[in-house]
């Protein structure tokens, strides 16, 4: 009995990689032999011959403004390509990167020189605020003396006098007659006020109560 019979071998084709496919690329689309093999078209272009078509396409004066644009831009690269420009076209680049250059001084000068005053003025409010914080510590300590040792009427130090305020507002608040809260609305917030009000209009209430008893 011959054993080869229905023997079945596959040994792939030649120059064929495991994994990669003949006609179609990764992402779907056909290959150069997968179009010529269907008729679609002409084969793919590579990201290179694309560019160079693209660059083909453009004019020889076209092609010159960018590259003194990109020497221009890069001013390094400018002794690389000296030998493909005239005299003119780099005296001209030399002129502009001079240009640019002198621009770009003058905005960092713009820029130190704004810098400089927001310091000045910053340094200029603090030595303010450090006098005055000097000078009211040493008049509330002068307060603390003599309201110590003195017979006269008695000094308020700096940044108390608010405070005091606000006790007399918070009095009046809460048991000031009519007549006072009428006196003082212009130092009660809304809130005060309405309170001062309620207050009123609960005593009155009380009042009839008492007298009706």
């Amino acid at each position: 009995m011959d054993d080869y019979a229905s023997y079945l071998a596959h040994h792939g084709i030649k120059g064929q990689k495991w994994g990669i496919r003949r006609f179609q690329n990764p992402d779907g689309s056909l290959t150069a032999e997968g179009r010529k093999r269907r008729g679609v078209g002409g084969p793919r272009q590579s990201l290179r011959e694309r560019f160079a078509s693209k660059k083909n396409s453009k004019t020889d004066e076209e092609q010159r403004e960018e590259l003194k644009q990109y020497l221009r831009d890069h001013p390094k690269k400018l002794p690389k390509y000296s030998k493909e420009l005239t005299r003119a076209e780099a005296d001209e680049i030399i002129s502009n990167i001079q240009f640019d250059r002198r621009l770009k001084d003058i905005r960092q000068q713009e820029y130190d020189r704004g810098l400089e005053k927001i310091k000045t003025a910053t340094n200029t409010m603090q030595t303010i605020a450090n006098a005055f914080n000097t000078g009211k510590n040493v008049y509330n300590a002068y307060v603390d003396v003599y309201n110590t040792f003195g017979n006269g009427k008695k000094l308020t130090k700096i940044g108390e006098a608010k405070k005091d305020d606000r006790s007399a507002v918070e009095k009046i608040v809460r048991s000031g007659s009519a007549q006072d809260i009428y006196d003082n609305r212009s130092k009660l917030t809304p809130k005060e006020l309405s309170d001062a009000i309620a207050r009123l209009r609960y005593e009155d209430q009380l009042a009839d109560r008492l007298k009706k008893k």
